[in-house]
């Protein structure tokens, strides 16, 4: 120690890196699952499609129940990844010194992992959905919209008819985003008559309740309402459309973690319950809460950033040379 210096501690506690490790352990456990073990059942049984549906020409007297069971708690130990990685975009959008640029890289890395992606999910150029660098990107696109539009821009009172539409249309986005989610079968055989007969309800009844409360709300608090609500819809639809990974959920729970910053716990806790109506699996995710809790602000171990990014198709791309060597998968093309 020179003169007068003196060392900061510590803070006890999970810093960054920790957290982004953990996520990645996690995810590449889960990519290891639908690659090497899943994709050796199906060099049993062509017909297996995955966890959950028990393969008629499966012999489930040798070890293939055994290692049904493993799979379902590695892909357990899985659904931790996507909301430690909501985590850390939250983290950092709020300590970025440049948003565009990061952006800029979600966006790059979209686009890379997207033919490694597609490998995992059938073919080379088969397109099933975008990546989650893509979710990821969209959902930072939207709460920067609602950092930008609701909490730092004043608005005029001659907006306040928009109140009212974002209300309508608030209620109509609840129904349809409800009717998005594969946790409940019966969800995705709702008619389109139904389903316009809903939203329209949904709407006036949520046009009724904001009308309520705002009578006690101010010009800037009606125009907050309004432009988080009009990102939230334009960027969930926008995802919907162009197929992320988790769809509209996926942005929606970026969305909910980010309103709720200020108490990381519980923030994390309904992004995961977000999650968890549109794949109910997704619950298991809440075993992370102990590592937010414990999350101590810090970045930690310097780790070139690059390497967080280039891991996910890396590793995708790893797991599929090994899967293809071992004969438990096969290129395609399409």
């Amino acid at each position: 120690m020179r003169g007068n210096e003196v060392t900061q501690p510590t803070k006890n506690g999970i810093t960054g890196t920790t957290i982004k490790i953990i996520a990645l352990i996690s995810m590449a456990i889960d990519h290891f699952t639908v690659f090497i073990l899943e994709g050796y059942l199906r060099t049993l049984d062509p017909q297996y499609v995955t966890l959950g549906s028990k393969s008629p020409n499966l012999n489930y007297d040798d070890g293939t129940m055994q290692l049904q069971i493993v799979i379902s708690i590695l892909h357990l130990i899985g659904r931790l990844a996507f909301p430690l990685f909501i985590f850390l975009l939250i983290e950092g959008f709020k300590h970025t010194g440049n948003v565009r640029k990061y952006a800029t890289r979600l966006f790059a890395f979209a686009l890379i992992s997207q033919l490694p992606y597609n490998l995992m999910h059938g073919g080379l150029l088969h397109f099933e959905k975008l990546n989650i660098f893509a979710t990821l990107f969209m959902g930072l696109l939207c709460i920067y919209c609602i950092n930008e539009l609701a909490e730092k821009r004043q608005w005029s009172d001659k907006l306040i008819p928009l109140y009212y539409i974002s209300s309508v249309l608030l209620g109509a986005y609840a129904v349809w985003l409800f009717l998005q989610n594969k946790s409940i079968p019966a969800t995705r055989q709702v008619p389109v008559t139904q389903v316009l007969i809903l939203a329209a309800v949904a709407g006036v009844m949520a046009l009724i309740i904001m009308i309520r409360m705002g009578l006690r709300l101010d010009t800037g608090a009606k125009n907050r309402f309004t432009f988080t609500v009009l990102p939230i819809i334009v960027f969930g639809v926008i995802s919907y459309f162009i197929k992320v990974e988790y769809g509209v959920y996926g942005v929606m729970a970026i969305v909910v973690m980010y309103l709720f910053y200020k108490n990381k716990v519980r923030g994390y806790v309904l992004s995961v319950i977000t999650l968890t109506v549109y794949i109910f699996n997704e619950l298991a995710a809440m075993l992370a809460i102990p590592l937010i809790d414990r999350y101590n602000g810090e970045r930690g171990m310097k780790i070139n950033k690059y390497f967080f990014y280039i891991f996910y198709p890396a590793h995708i791309l790893i797991l599929y040379l090994i899967a293809l060597a071992l004969g438990f998968t096969s290129f395609s093309l399409f």
